[in-house]
């Protein structure tokens, strides 16, 4: 088995399959994620998490003075933001970190490609303000 690796060039350019796909058919042992499974993992996460904000603003609409349709969309487009900034990393905002980082100890700081992470959660509320968007809409025009 360990032998294989070392002509997988020459098995590459006869067969012509990917390193991924190469993987996958000489190694059985490793098993490939199961895509489906996760995207309905994750819609389901979305739809339930979009709920969980629509009733949370609504119930906080109850008990703060505001109008629910007036302030829904703002609500979920601040909370998309907010998710999108914590499962990040790199950008703007890490590059003024390391830069105010770089001025202090006069060493240069590598840079970070922006990176995010985002789930059902972050989906849920950009489904969320998109729904909220269409209401306000309908209402107004």
């Amino acid at each position: 088995m360990k032998d294989m690796y070392l002509y997988y060039p020459l098995l590459a350019s006869v067969y012509s399959f990917s390193v991924k796909g190469y993987e996958t058919f000489f190694l059985p042992h490793r098993k490939k994620k199961k895509r489906g499974i996760e995207m309905k993992r994750i819609v389901q996460q979305s739809v339930v998490s979009a709920f969980v904000i629509g009733l949370v603003v609504w119930i906080a609409s109850l008990l703060v003075p505001f109008s629910y349709i007036d302030w829904s969309f703002f609500i979920g487009l601040g909370l998309s933001v907010i998710f999108f900034l914590f499962n990040s990393s790199g950008g703007p905002t890490s590059k003024g970190v390391n830069y105010a980082a770089a001025l202090s100890v006069f060493q240069r700081q590598e840079e970070e490609e922006l990176k995010t992470d985002v789930g059902g959660v972050f989906f849920g509320s950009v489904l969320y303000t998109l729904v909220s968007f269409i209401t306000m809409i309908f209402v107004y025009f």
